[in-house]
């Protein structure tokens, strides 16, 4: 199937006859097109990142970017540190994020994507490695309404969570499960299988989360 252009989705809406609910299913193939290889993990050389991954002259600034759809928009930000497990949002990419915010001028819904989860999951190993500073990215979100869900990676298990008011979404993992401190010995469960997950951002801008297995 070839990849349909960027910036063409469109937020889910409940399908009332069989054209539109195939223009609903058509929406999430285009999703999983669009948003492969777009936010660094703490594991990325941004250089590289984006010579290989993206087709883009290497440079080692912040890999941020933005998906604009009809009625919302993915701000794609990366937390990554250069050489170092745990995140932090730099000076460069929270301007970046006012910016973009500021561009869309509150028009459409939006959502922040990037790897590392600004709380705690109760664990101490992706705990050891979260966002630092998550005080500036609860201040930001408090300045915009306009945000109305986050989606994170890295810790290698699906959860649920709250950050500053606003739904926490952490995707599964895809090389290795978590196996959280009651489930056995040892992080790793590398016989589980990856998973992925289904974001649907709807009318009321309600985040919703399906979690599958691959």
């Amino acid at each position: 199937m070839k990849p349909p252009p960027a910036g063409r989705l469109r937020r889910a809406t409940k399908p009332s006859s069989s054209a539109q609910h195939r223009n609903w299913k058509l929406s999430y193939y285009q999703l999983l097109f669009t948003f492969r290889s777009q936010c660094p993990g703490n594991h990325d050389s941004r250089a590289p990142y984006r010579k290989a991954l993206l087709g883009q002259p290497a440079a080692e600034g912040p890999v941020n970017s933005v998906h604009v759809f009809e009625e919302a928009a993915v701000l794609m930000c990366d937390s990554s540190i250069p050489g170092r497990d745990e995140g932090e949002f730099d000076k460069e990419t929270y301007a970046w994020i006012e910016a973009t915010l500021d561009e869309l001028d509150g028009s459409l819904p939006a959502l922040l994507a990037f790897h590392h989860p600004p709380v705690a999951l109760h664990h101490p190993l992706p705990d050891a490695y979260q966002l630092s500073q998550p005080s500036s990215l609860a201040a930001l979100l408090e300045r915009r309404p306009e945000v109305a869900g986050l989606i994170t990676g890295h810790a290698h298990t699906p959860a649920a969570t709250t950050f500053a008011g606003r739904p926490l979404v952490v995707g599964p993992g895809v090389t290795w499960t978590l196996r959280l401190p009651w489930e056995g010995e040892g992080a790793a469960d590398r016989d589980a299988p990856p998973g992925f997950a289904f974001h649907v951002l709807d009318d009321e801008q309600r985040l919703t989360s399906h979690f599958r297995v691959a």
